[in-house]
């Protein structure tokens, strides 16, 4: 009975010193060392979401919205990708947020003026900021353009703030 507890004691005490973190193959004289680390997914960057800069969290995806034309229209785009718009003629204007559209139903903007503001009820405010405009060589009659220096779209709790966007002001023209 003594020597089967002293040979399980050895046997047990020969079991741990084999054990690590890293397993061990010996083959012959080379050992070779197995990572057990898992490697991490590949992130697909065809599908992520574009470059913005966040106030909160980035919860809010706006879906390309086009416009439709020039003329009344003060349209805001971001990497050619249009976001929203609208029409002072006709009173409307909408933006597509996470697959729901919006429809804006207040507007209001100095002409010329570097700030627009955009409402759809009493969740969705858009405010546009620090918009310079640019002269062009051949720039459309009564059409502006250029950059809104942010952006800064809230629904609901959710804010999303985005800078750089291209704007085309064609509210002046006839």
């Amino acid at each position: 009975m003594r020597t089967l507890l002293v040979f399980t004691l050895f046997a047990a005490l020969l079991g741990c010193n084999n054990s690590s973190s890293d397993k061990e193959t010996k083959t012959d004289s080379t050992v070779v060392k197995k990572d057990t680390m898992p490697i991490p997914p590949k992130t697909d960057t065809m599908h992520a979401p574009p470059k913005t800069d966040s106030v909160a969290k980035a919860s809010l995806m706006i879906d390309a919205t086009k416009s439709p034309g020039n003329v009344g229209i003060a349209s805001f785009a971001q990497g050619g990708k249009p976001l929203f718009y609208y029409n002072v003629d006709t009173k409307k204007g909408s933006i597509s947020i996470n697959g729901k559209k919006y429809d804006f139903n207040s507007y209001a903007h100095e002409i010329n003026g570097p700030s627009y503001t955009l409402k759809s009820g009493s969740d969705l405010t858009i405010k546009v900021e620090g918009t310079k405009y640019h002269d062009y060589a051949n720039p459309e009659p009564g059409i502006l353009k250029g950059k809104a220096a942010t952006v800064t779209i809230t629904l609901g709790a959710d804010k999303l703030e985005l800078k750089n966007v291209d704007v085309t002001d064609g509210t002046n023209a006839d």
